[in-house]
């Protein structure tokens, strides 16, 4: 929890007004989480539950106020020789209002599901491959809004004797939008913009000794937003 402004009463903090300009800020969230674990049918079950809501009051045009709910339930099955199965799935609600403009109002209802099968070989490779789908619905700048998304990850890792890693990772994405609208709210579906999303990245990890390491690094996005994105990284460490 987190509170700045002038407390008049206990509901001030728990539930402040969006009209209220004598609060700075105003963040809380409350969270169960249930973890079980077995040897027996499977390795990992994981389920939540949480809660939160911000009020921003340092816009002197006014305060925003969100709220958000989520449940989640993710699932780790046994290791089957080099194979294993997980699974996640994602249900949340968010509400953003206003004080000074309609067009800042939003609300999204959906979920995000996604399931992975891993494999761990004995040659120092992993491998890792995924098939997303998400489903968001909602009101953004005053209009409805209904996005799709089917997407499928790739990762794989290959470690180099005890000192080095190299990590790829391949992620395509394909969001509809069914109103016809070019712009989602950036809470739906991950953040992905409408239309087809390509990432690629990979990343280099070497260790000399104990002092020396390097870190390289490459990545790509090509999507609406950004057409041919290229970043490359560098950083050598040394520690004296």
């Amino acid at each position: 929890m987190d509170f700045r402004g002038r407390v008049s009463s206990t509901d001030v903090i728990l539930n402040p007004s969006l009209n209220d300009s004598s609060i700075v800020g105003s963040q809380w969230s409350t969270r169960a989480e249930l973890d079980w674990k077995s040897q027996n049918v499977f390795q990992h079950i994981r389920s939540w539950s949480q809660y939160s809501r911000d009020l921003q009051g340092l816009d002197p045009r006014g305060n925003d106020l969100s709220k958000k709910f989520e449940t989640g339930f993710e699932f780790t099955g046994n290791r089957y020789g080099i194979m294993q199965l997980r699974s996640n799935s994602l249900y949340r609600t968010y509400k953003t209002r206003s004080m000074f403009s309609n067009m800042r109002n939003r609300n999204i209802n959906g979920s995000w599901n996604e399931l992975h099968l891993i494999i761990k070989s004995k040659n120092n490779i992993d491998l890792n491959a995924g098939a997303k789908y998400g489903h968001d619905i909602g009101k953004y700048q005053e209009k409805s809004f209904d996005a799709t998304n089917y997407g499928i990850e790739f990762i794989g890792q290959v470690y180099i004797g005890g000192s080095g890693r190299l990590q790829l990772q391949m992620e395509w994405n394909s969001v509809n939008e069914n109103h016809g609208l070019n712009i989602l709210p950036p809470e739906a579906l991950n953040g992905l913009p409408v239309g087809k999303d390509k990432r690629f990245q990979t990343r280099f990890q070497y260790l000399f000794n104990r002092n020396i390491s390097l870190v390289l690094s490459l990545n790509t996005i090509h999507n609406q937003r950004y057409e041919n994105l290229f970043n490359i990284l560098g950083e050598f460490r040394a520690l004296f």
